[in-house]
């Protein structure tokens, strides 16, 4: 039994590095540790490392409806192409979970 590419992230060709991370691969670099280590100086980084979570696609008519619900986040102003810090809570307003989402298209996201 190998170790399959996650259904929640596309498989992209180009990462030469991945992880076999709660039974599926996940992206563990996409650039090289060469310039990934730089990017914090060279350019923008984004750091993932310290809490691997899974990469989720979520897809259909309702998609931001249930961002919005979830979140304590306003998606009145949410481009595509744009991404934006997310904060999700319980029915009690715990927080559950943090991270980023990315809005593909008028009704796909991608959260980290």
């Amino acid at each position: 039994m190998g170790i399959t590419h996650t259904p929640y992230a596309p498989f992209d060709p180009s990462v030469g590095l991945y992880m076999a991370g709660w039974g599926v691969a996940v992206p563990w670099e996409y650039a090289g540790w060469r310039p990934e280590s730089m990017a914090a100086k060279t350019g923008c980084y984004l750091h993932a490392g310290l809490n691997p979570t899974l990469t989720y696609v979520i897809k259909g008519p309702d998609a931001l409806r249930l961002l919005s619900d979830l979140s304590v986040n306003s998606f009145a102003k949410f481009d595509i192409g744009a991404a934006k810090h997310v904060i999700m809570v319980s029915e009690e307003g715990f927080v559950q979970i943090h991270g980023m989402a990315l809005r593909l298209s008028d009704d796909e996201f991608a959260t980290y």
